[in-house]
Formats: C-alpha cells, sequence, structure tokens
C-alpha cells in the first residue's frame, strides 16, 4: 500500500497473481486428464476427496471428460468411487450423462455401486435409458442394474426408455425387465 501525499489519497496496488492450490492442481489436471500433474498435486499435499466451488471432486471432473487414465489414478490414489458431488451425482452417474462408456467400463470393474440414486434421485440406468447409448445400457444392465427402480417421481427405467427415441434401448431393458425377477 502506498501514500500518496501530494494528493492525500490511499492507492492500493493490484493484488500479485497467487501460485494455484495443491488441490486446485489436483482438479485441474484430473479434467485435463494430466495423471502426471495429478500425481505432483498429491505428493504437494493435495486431497484426493477435495472440491471445486462447486463441489465437483477430482474424480467426477476426470469422469466427466472420459479421462479414464485420470481415473484410474485418482482410484488408486484413494478417492471415493462412490462419493456424490452436487448436484450431479457420483463419477458413474456423470460418466453415463456424458456417454463416456470406457469410464463407465471402469467404474464398474472397480466396484462402483450400479443402482444409486444422485440427488435428484435417478439411478445410472434411468439416465441411460433417457440418453439412448445402447453400450452404456448393456454395461449397466450386465453389471445387475434393476430396469424396474422407482426414480424420483416414480419412473422406472422402463418407463422412461422409450423418450430416448432407440428400439434397441428400449429392447435391452424391457427384455431385463421381463427375464429377471422383480426386485426394488
Amino acid at each position: 500500500m502506498l501514500l500518496c501525499i501530494a494528493c492525500g489519497l490511499l492507492w492500493f496496488a493490484p493484488a500479485m497473481p497467487t501460485q494455484p492450490t495443491a488441490n486446485q492442481s489436483l482438479l485441474a489436471a484430473a479434467e485435463g486428464g494430466d495423471v502426471h500433474a495429478i500425481r505432483r498435486a498429491l505428493d504437494d499435499g493435495a486431497a484426493v476427496w477435495c472440491r471445486d466451488e462447486t463441489g465437483t471432486t477430482p474424480l467426477v471432473a476426470a469422469a466427466a471428460r472420459g479421462r479414464v487414465n485420470a481415473v484410474n489414478e485418482l482410484l488408486l490414489a484413494g478417492a471415493s468411487i462412490d462419493q456424490q458431488s452436487l448436484p450431479v451425482g457420483a463419477p458413474l452417474h456423470v460418466a453415463v450423462s456424458n456417454g463416456q462408456e470406457k469410464v463407465v467400463a471402469l467404474l464398474l470393474r472397480r466396484g462402483a455401486a450400479v443402482d444409486p440414486p444422485n440427488f435428484a434421485g435417478n439411478t445410472p440406468l434411468w439416465i441411460a435409458a433417457t440418453t439412448g447409448n445402447v453400450a452404456i445400457v448393456r454395461r449397466l444392465l450386465d453389471a445387475g442394474a434393476n430396469p424396474r427402480r422407482r426414480c424420483f417421481g416414480g419412473s422406472t427405467p422402463l418407463d422412461v426408455a422409450p423418450s430416448s427415441g432407440d428400439a434397441d434401448v428400449v429392447r435391452l431393458i424391457q427384455t431385463a425387465a421381463t427375464t429377471r425377477p422383480a426386485f426394488e
């Protein structure tokens, strides 16, 4: 801070740019899929469970963008595979919403819960049924997703599948609903 004696005013120098924190670096590295930068940020003290200003975790950021290697690295570092971020849900919800089939496959292989509701009350299969991604619907059903599970508002993946406009999605979900025992 400088005092300008001639004019009697205080003048504040602009703040110098600050270095990003380790958590900020981790979030950026996860979003960008930079495994080396993820390791560096963790070594610098970043918390694998940190959140950005919107509540997004590094794992959700990586899952949303299909960064398979980053997702794997974060899981190896101890990220919670089912930790939900507002408002989107768990990494599986986000990967399904964004059509990230390889991330969906990895998360399911690593033990992600297949039928958890997100904050809106919808399961990953319900989301996949509305988006019409046949490969993801198949993966979720193969992992045991329930086509009859009621989501927020009472609808099921079976109810919303026709909205996808994809006949294969509808067929897959209808077949699963009729060949599996009813369970809620």
